[in-house]
Formats: structure tokens, sequence, C-alpha cells
């Protein structure tokens, strides 16, 4: 069994362990957090008012009024909050000169001259990580239903704080889903998905499939939870077909999802390919695509793709029709989704400006990569995905 000490070693690794996926020690100021100190700061007219995170060794204040507080943090021993942060039930102090816990504190006996002081904890995930308190410089106390009031607003900052973990989740699964780069005799298949929410309806895979690697990017129309959804079930069917001839594996999947996408008003742009390692052939079938690139080892390139149907929107799935491109030495195969050109000037002539991306690369790691920080830039409007295939120049 644990000793106090123990204890407390642990509860503190939890506590860094969750403000760490959380990614919130020294974010800087954020409306929603500030929105809440305000609130409770007006609710019980207070000078001061605090949203606290609290690691090993300080209380950062994350958010505050007055907002020029936040960021500024103390050591955890000379603080209220390092108390609060240990027990599940807020902690109310009314005269911190005459509490021999506080009454040394550096803000007590010094400057701002703190007396009154009512905190409760925040709890994500079964650990306290923070507080939410309010503060005055003249002793007071507080009803129990003035309390109830200021353990609501830290209920809402926990749910608030909650959203961080599971987008991080979210983030973290969906990198997951994305494949490794894939390197066969010569060849290189790699990719990014960058959502513009938290998920998106665009995504890019691919496997193996004996002597050829089979591979896809989906754009579903629409974004966030809705295009997730209907894209986590494309990729599925997709992946369920592997093997087969690329005319094959979209008919048949479309032949399962086309009236279910047709039934809640969706559809999808879809690029599914088949490289025959051994001749260095692309074989593919273009459903409303047409964004990828066929960028030779000699600095040319042209568009490749066609503007067929969309999928989800044939009637007759057997119309799907293949189309060979063939991969020489050192040339590239680069596909990419409608938001890649929102990056640019949102017309195909983003493609151009693509290409140029490629030729300046190091190889195709530098250009995702550059790619990627470019997507990241800014606020997004649609996802991003690109999805490359690479022949080395030995031609192996």
């Amino acid at each position: 069994m644990l000793d106090d000490t123990g204890a407390v070693a642990l509860e503190d690794r939890r506590r860094l362990a969750v403000l760490d996926a959380l990614h919130l020690l020294d974010s800087g100021r954020e409306e929603r957090f500030d929105r809440i100190t305000r609130m409770v700061q007006d609710a019980f007219g207070v000078p001061l008012s605090f949203l606290n995170l609290v690691d090993d060794e300080r209380v950062i204040i994350n958010s505050a009024v007055p907002g020029e507080l936040q960021g500024i943090y103390r050591p955890r021993e000379e603080t209220f909050c390092s108390v609060t942060v240990q027990q599940s039930e807020p902690l109310v102090v009314p005269d911190a000169t005459k509490d021999p816990r506080f009454a040394n504190l550096p803000n007590v006996v010094g400057e701002p001259q703190l007396r009154f002081y009512a905190g409760a904890p925040l709890t994500v995930q079964d650990t306290r990580i923070g507080t939410l308190c309010i503060v005055d410089t003249k002793p007071r106390t507080v009803t129990e239903d003035e309390l109830a009031i200021l353990e609501g607003f830290a209920r809402w900052a926990e749910r608030t704080i909650s959203e961080d973990l599971d987008r991080t989740r979210v983030e973290d699964m969906l990198r997951n889903l994305q494949p490794q780069a894939l390197v066969r005799r010569g060849f290189r298949v790699a990719g990014l998905t960058v959502p513009a929410q938290i998920v998106g309806g665009d995504f890019c895979t691919w496997w193996e499939a004996g002597d050829r690697i089979d591979l896809s990017l989906a754009d579903l129309m629409g974004k966030g939870v809705f295009a997730a959804v209907l894209a986590a079930g494309l990729r599925t069917a997709l992946t369920a077909r592997r093997g087969l001839t690329p005319a094959k594996a979209v008919q048949e999947a479309e032949a399962q999802l086309g009236t279910e996408m047709a039934r809640v008003g969706s559809f999808a742009t879809l690029l599914y390919a088949s490289l025959d390692l051994d001749k260095g052939e692309l074989r593919y079938v273009d459903a409303g695509h047409g964004l990828s690139l066929h960028i030779r080892s000699d600095g040319s390139h042209a568009r490749v793709g066609s503007a067929g149907v969309p999928f989800g929107l044939l009637e007759d799935v057997s119309r799907r029709t293949e189309r060979v491109l063939t991969l020489r030495p050192g040339d590239l195969f680069v596909s990419v989704s409608d938001g890649v050109l929102e990056l640019y000037d949102s017309t195909l002539s983003a493609l151009d400006e693509v290409a140029a991306l490629v030729k300046v690369s190091a190889d195709p790691d530098d250009f995702l990569a550059r790619m990627e920080k470019q997507a990241r830039h800014g606020p997004l409007d649609d996802d991003v995905t690109v999805l490359v295939v690479a022949r080395d120049r030995a031609g192996a």
C-alpha cells in the first residue's frame, strides 16, 4: 500500500500525463476559458477570478480576470490551489490571515494582500488537474447556494477542457489509421490527411496485394462527423476488396454503398488504383476526382484522371472504366483532394503549384512535410489530403 507521499507522487504523475495529453500548459489565452472566468468574476463580484492548472511544481494561470495575469505562474507551495487540487470538494478560506495553512503565503503577507479564496477542483479523466477559483483582498464568506454556483461553473470548465482530450484522442486515432509509408521494389507510397475540423471526410490509404500495391484517395461531400462516418464506411468497403481490379473493386463497393449514400444525399470523389510493381503500371479508376498529376523525371508534368461521375451517383455501376499510367524511373504520381486547391487560388491552376512544390522538394517525404506545413499554417475551409507514388530513378 502506498503511503501519503507515494499517493501524492502517483497523483502528480497522473495529473502530468493528462495535462500533457491536453496540450494546455503555456498555451496562451483562449476565449472559451476567458468567458468562464469573466462570468465567474461577474457572478460573485470579486476583483479576481482564475482558471488555474497545476503541474508537479507550478500553478499556472490559464485564464484570469484581469486578463493580463494570464500565463503567470507561482510555485505550488505558495498557492491556495495546491491544497484545492488535492481534495474532491471546494476549498473556502474566508480570511487567509486566520488560517495557518495560508497566513504566511507571499501574496497574503505581501501584495496584493489576499484574504478570501474559494476554489473548486477541476477533474478530467478522474484526475484533478487544476482549479476554478475566486479571490478577494477583503475577508468574506460564501453561502451554500453560491458554492453550488461555483461548482457549476467548474463543471462547465471541465467539459470545455474535456473537449480537448476528445479531440486529441480522435487526432491520435486518425494518425493511427493513416498507414505508414510503403517502400517496395523501387517504389514509395506515402500520404497525409489534415482535416479542417476534428475529423473529416477525406482519406487516403494503401495496402499490399501480392505483386502490387492497391491505393485510394477519397473526398466525401461535406465536412466533420457526418462526412467522417461515411468515409469510414467507404474505406472499409474498399479495403475488403483488395486484390480485385480497380474497376471491380469500385463497382462492388458502389453497389454496396451507393444506395445508402444517395439516401442521405451524399457522394464521394474517388481515385482507386493498383500499382503493378513489375511493370510500373498504375491502373486506376477515377470517379469524379480528376485532381492527379503525372510528374516525369525530366520535370514536366501533366494532369491525369477524368471528369467521371462521382462515387454514389451512378445507377449502373458497371460503367466504371480503368485507365493505365506507366511510371518510369524518376516519375511521380501525385493525387490531391480539392482542399489542396484552396491552399492556392481554388482553381485547377493550383495543380501547377503542387507540381512546382514537388520539383523543389528533396524527396516525397520532404514534399509531404511542406504540404502539411502549408495546410497547418492557418484555418482550413476544407480537408487536405495528398497521396504520392514515387519510383526511384534507378528503376529497381
